[in-house]
């Protein structure tokens, strides 16, 4: 597991040997060398370690603009060289760096982010579930709630009742499936293979 992108020079983190050894398993590993990543939050500012916000990535092989598009290039470039890359993530007390999904699809509670993919991890975790995705829905109360939406193993079964209190049971408030648990035949998907968020809330809101 390993992470990087084209505009920034393939790769930006990497894992040595002791990788392993630290038992960080969903890290994607240290900063290769030449490469320098802050994470910054909806106001522009470097968020302290431990805490979510986008990662912007600034090395020595990445490219120095878009072709033919400067519009673009002056957007997702910083006065210091870094590029805007979209993606959340956050690094530990050690300098290891953990990729939690799109910005786009973090979710703001009380002033802090959320990542939908934390709750999705642990859905898919219990041994009757084959896929999920999490998604949240707005609520008057609480500003928002999440539900899941699950596919079960053909050879299990489940209540969403059980699998809420499952996820109720490693998670801390903000995280807890408020807004239930909806089991489908599978998830919608884009060309891509991506799961269809978008498709997903509109099937929950129907719902």
């Amino acid at each position: 597991l390993l992470y990087g992108m084209t505009e920034t020079g393939v790769l930006t983190t990497w894992r040595n040997q002791n990788f392993l050894d630290l038992n960080k398993i969903n890290s994607t590993g240290y900063l290769a060398p030449g490469v320098e990543i802050k994470i910054m939050n909806d106001e522009g500012e470097e968020v302290p370690t431990e805490s979510l916000g986008e990662l912007w990535v600034k090395s020595i092989a990445m490219m120095s603009g878009y072709w033919n598009q400067p519009e673009l290039t002056k957007q997702l470039f910083d006065n210091d060289g870094f590029f805007q890359t979209g993606d959340a993530g956050c690094f530990d007390k050690d300098g290891f760096l953990y990729i939690k999904g799109r910005v786009k699809d973090l979710i703001d509670f009380k002033g802090s982010k959320i990542s939908v993919s934390d709750v999705e991890d642990i859905l898919k975790s219990h041994p009757a579930v084959l896929e999920a995705a999490v998604i949240s829905k707005p609520h008057p109360e609480s500003s928002h709630q999440l539900s899941a939406l699950v596919v079960k193993r053909s050879t299990c079964d489940v209540t969403s009742e059980e699998i809420v209190a499952f996820v109720g049971e490693h998670v801390e408030e903000a995280k807890k499936l408020n807004g239930g648990v909806y089991f489908i035949d599978k998830l919608p998907r884009t060309s891509s293979g991506k799961v269809n968020r978008r498709l997903l809330h509109e099937m929950l809101l129907s719902n």
